[in-house]
């Protein structure tokens, strides 16, 4: 073959080769197409990384939330670096909450879900940590946690994590290919101090056509043996959502009367109520204060829920 023409082919294929289209597998909305990377021992899919690396992320527009620059900091005396309980502890901290560990016991993420069960739900919200047990399809032998970023939908998820011994990352996460064992909300409300009502939203669902369920619990610390009213709102905020009542929350929760002596076992709420709307909705729940007592309504949580038409 003579050499200009060997040279012309060689071209037109390197060409070729920066032309193409990406292959099926690549995200075409910025996920990056690196090898698939040991997630607290669990091999992730190339196709689910939005992002890696501290600085790339930050160009691409997925912060670090200031990590990068105290990440040798023990947070919860997790160890420092690339770790992921450690970044999960700093955003909590970052969040609102308090700077020391809320739990005795290991800090590895496997130990997360067993040591704040009160927290604990299997409904993602944007803020909370995405943990996985030891040992399941996500996770290795020391478990995983994450921070959850957004929530797509009841069966997908962006979040954020540092991994020991790898790197920062944003990445998808769908029901299908490793889904947490658990989402825990480590919220600055447990710690009000108002005489405001405190509580938790356990569960969210749409178990059937146009019908919302809701599991938590709720108590006013100035009024222990009374119950607090649920009021929810769905598609919209106060006064502009659909108003529900869901009544008084005094389902037993032995859990809660553990967590917060002398406040009793009786403050839990489990119910399924009509709703107009379908698709996926904003609801709000509330725990409305007792009146002539100090304090106000408390927005216990904002879950997004798809509801069945």
């Amino acid at each position: 073959m003579k050499p200009i023409r060997a040279a012309a082919l060689l071209l037109a294929a390197a060409l070729a080769a920066v032309l193409a289209p990406p292959p099926a597998h690549a995200e075409l909305t910025g996920a990056a197409t690196v090898q698939g990377e040991l997630v607290g021992g669990f091999t992730v899919a190339a196709s689910s990384y939005l992002c890696t690396g501290y600085t790339s992320c930050a160009q691409r527009g997925y912060p670090h939330a200031g990590y990068q620059a105290v990440s040798r900091t023990q947070f919860w005396r997790m160890t420092g670096g690339h770790n992921c309980t450690n970044y999960a502890a700093y955003r909590m901290i970052r969040n609102g909450f308090s700077p020391t560990r809320p739990w005795s016991g290991t800090g590895n993420a496997y130990n997360w879900g067993p040591a704040n069960v009160s927290r604990q739900s299997s409904t993602p919200v944007v803020g909370a940590v995405a943990w996985w047990r030891a040992n399941v399809k996500g996770a290795g032998r020391l478990g995983h946690v994450a921070y959850v970023e957004r929530v797509v939908n009841a069966d997908q998820i962006i979040i954020s994590e540092d991994n020991w011994g790898g790197n920062f990352h944003w990445r998808r996460v769908n029901r299908s290919s490793g889904w947490p064992s658990g989402f825990l909300s480590f919220t600055p409300a447990t710690t009000v101090t108002d005489g405001s009502p405190r509580g938790k939203v356990d569960r969210a669902s749409s178990p059937s056509s146009h019908r919302l369920y809701l599991k938590g619990w709720s108590f006013d610390p100035d009024q222990k043996s009374k119950h607090v009213y649920i009021r929810i709102y769905v598609g919209g905020k106060a006064g502009k959502g659909q108003r529900i009542e869901l009544g008084a929350a005094k389902r037993s929760r032995p859990d809660v009367a553990k967590a917060y002596p002398g406040v009793g076992r009786h403050h839990g709420f489990s119910k399924t109520v009509k709703v107009k709307k379908s698709g996926q909705q904003l609801v709000y729940v509330y725990g409305m204060n007792k009146r002539k007592t100090p304090g106000k309504a408390t927005l216990l949580r904002t879950v997004s829920v798809t509801i069945r038409g």
